[in-house]
């Protein structure tokens, strides 16, 4: 009776052994099996399944990378740490920007480069958790000017015109889609409306799209402290601007408060996963290091609501609140770390006053 027994659980899938592992190490306790059960052989077979399901994903993401940059003709470099395979990050030269030329000198970067674009977008179409594009080499001859609050600023701005544009091409592509979901062909105006950046039909299934940048001389310091904001959309579902709609939303608005943003994050329910379309912003107090994310829990599919870009990277319709991290690949917490919330709003006036005097 023993043999047979052994043999069985031996013959267990890899995911439940893996299970069955948990009890046997690091506690010791052992799986809740008959009493007198026990069997080397079992552990060791349990210890290999965790192995081998653990070393898998590893494998296949280093060969997926590795022939990704084969494929590609730019200068991008894309890495993830081995304790958390579902995020990565791709790093592009600020040379991967254009520069908008109607504002002389500056280094004003509005726009993405074509080339870089392309290479990126089949990242984007994958199920990763998050993909974060991290403007800016360690010794980046292109770097825009920063010396000023104004550039800084400047800076800032530029960032969020290419999340903007990155956004866009979520709404493109999946209003395309819905429409031929709904009516069994793309309306018109939907399908000839350009893009400003051409004309992107592949879905973005990432749950969640950063754009990330350090302009400090030294990047050694790692736990940067980051402060911001973050967006919540009030909006449930798709929805359009007609009266009946507008009506919903309003009623969307006065069920879904600031209180339930603020309950689930002093629950500490992690952002990464929560159920509604956001958007964050969070920079250092000399805004020189900063991240920006756009998320959507369900991967961005056609029951999203088309005017996320506005509501959301605009704030309207949607919740405000504080937020914080340390460091750019820190855990997103409620609330402002070492800085108090009349401060951070005053270098925020400051910063827009500069902008607009310009």
């Amino acid at each position: 009776m023993q043999s047979n027994l052994t043999s069985f659980f031996i013959r267990l899938p890899y995911d439940i052994r893996v299970i069955i592992y948990a009890y046997l190490e690091p506690t010791g306790e052992g799986p809740p099996f008959r009493p007198g059960f026990s069997s080397p052989a079992f552990r060791l077979t349990c210890r290999q399944a965790l192995e081998e399901i653990t070393d898998r994903p590893k494998k296949q993401l280093a060969t997926f990378l590795a022939d990704f940059k084969a494929e590609i003709k730019v200068d991008l470099v894309v890495t993830s740490r081995a304790d958390d395979l579902h995020n990565i990050v791709v790093t592009i030269p600020f040379s991967a920007i254009h520069n908008n030329v109607g504002h002389g000198q500056q280094k004003y970067y509005v726009g993405w480069n074509e080339e870089y674009r392309k290479a990126v977008e089949p990242l984007l179409a994958l199920c990763f958790n998050t993909v974060r594009i991290h403007i800016g080499t360690k010794e980046d001859k292109d770097a825009p000017d920063h010396a000023t609050l104004l550039d800084r600023g400047r800076v800032d701005v530029s960032m969020h015109r290419l999340m903007r544009i990155l956004v866009e091409k979520i709404e493109r592509t999946n209003e395309i889609e819905y429409a031929k979901q709904e009516a069994g062909r793309v309306d018109a105006n939907t399908a000839t409306r350009p893009l400003e950046q051409g004309n992107i039909t592949t879905p973005v299934r990432a749950r969640r799209i950063s754009l990330s940048w350090d302009l400090r001389d030294d990047k050694s310091e790692t736990n940067v402290v980051l402060n911001g904001r973050l967006h919540q959309s009030l909006n449930l579902g798709r929805q359009s601007f007609t009266a009946e709609a507008i009506a919903r939303r309003e009623r969307a608005a006065e069920k879904l408060s600031e209180e339930e943003t603020s309950q689930a994050l002093d629950q500490g329910i992690d952002v990464a996963h929560y159920p509604r379309t956001l958007f964050y912003h969070v920079r250092d107090t000399q805004r020189l290091v900063g991240l920006m994310c756009v998320q959507s829990s369900r991967r961005w599919t056609t029951c999203e609501d088309g005017f996320f870009l506005n509501e959301v990277l605009n704030a309207l319709m949607c919740t405000t609140e504080y937020v914080s991290c340390i460091g750019l690949n820190g855990h997103l917490e409620k609330g402002l770390t070492a800085a108090d919330e009349e401060d951070f709003e005053s270098k925020e006036k400051e910063v827009t006053t500069v902008l607009w005097e310009t």
